[in-house]
């Protein structure tokens, strides 16, 4: 799959929208996470992939300021 068809746009909505703190990620960092999170097999391995990556997010916000 390529990085256009993960971020592009479904109408008028980014497809990566779903995505917890998107604004936060560059474009292949997004394109990575949609990939990592469709190649995990359990709801566990998902749930615990969004947490930690909540995680990163909510430490890049206090860094940056958002």
């Amino acid at each position: 799959m390529t990085i256009e068809k993960l971020t592009g746009k479904v109408g008028d909505v980014p497809v990566y929208s779903h995505i917890y703190g998107a604004g936060f990620m560059t474009e292949q960092e997004r394109c990575n996470y949609l990939l990592k999170l469709d190649s995990m097999k359990t709801k566990e391995e998902r749930d615990a992939f969004r947490a930690k990556h909540r995680e990163k997010i909510e430490y890049l916000r206090r860094e940056r300021g958002g």
